[in-house]
């Protein structure tokens, strides 16, 4: 489990713990993130869970056209890539 990992990493260092973390999957480990950027979130995973206030705000698959739109009006900052 990661708990804002890429909190004070540079872009370069950002890149090099995608690909670390891709590593990981390819070996077939499960990893959880906690996380803001979600920049870097879309380039790990396969399923997501956002929570909002604490609430399991929207599950799936990140691509999911119908999660994207529910999670975007519900929490704005998600298109611009992170928390505000």
């Amino acid at each position: 489990m990661l708990d804002e990992p890429v909190g004070g990493l540079s872009s370069k260092e950002t890149d090099e713990l995608v690909r670390i973390i891709n590593e990981l999957r390819e070996q077939g480990l499960t990893i959880i993130v906690v996380e803001h950027d979600m920049r870097f979130i879309m380039r790990l995973v396969d399923r997501i869970t956002v929570l909002n206030f604490r609430e399991d705000d929207s599950s799936g698959y990140p691509r999911r056209n119908q999660m994207q739109r529910r999670v975007h009006r519900r929490l704005p900052w998600w298109s611009r890539g992170g928390a505000q």
